[in-house]
């Protein structure tokens, strides 16, 4: 699994998750994608190829590519149990998308 995001924008929610999983219970590949350097790293080629739309955070896993910060979590969250992101409370998952849906 490669996590491609940003700490410089306010989807940078979703890159603090990432980089606090566990790389011996989920093993990943953390890319820092620099949204000013050579005009945004965002913007080159080999960005386009991983993510045509070419917003950040973007997650590859396998042959799944996803792009929008709540995807992000909720997969993980739902493909990893042992790994939950997200609470069981009906309350805190509201909590979880309002902050992630809050950078929008």
């Amino acid at each position: 699994m490669q996590a491609r995001a940003t700490f410089f924008t306010p989807p940078e929610r979703t890159t603090r998750i990432v980089r606090r999983w566990p790389a011996e219970n989920l093993p990943y590949d953390y890319v820092a994608i620099h949204l000013n350097r050579n005009g945004g790293e965002q913007y080159s080629d080999s960005f386009l190829k991983v993510n045509p739309q070419r917003p950040v955070p973007v997650l590859q896993d396998d042959t799944l590519t996803l792009s929008q910060s709540l995807a992000i979590i909720e997969y993980v969250d739902e493909r990893y149990h042992d790994l939950p992101l997200i609470p069981d409370s009906i309350e805190g998952r509201a909590r979880v998308r309002a902050l992630s849906l809050h950078c929008l």
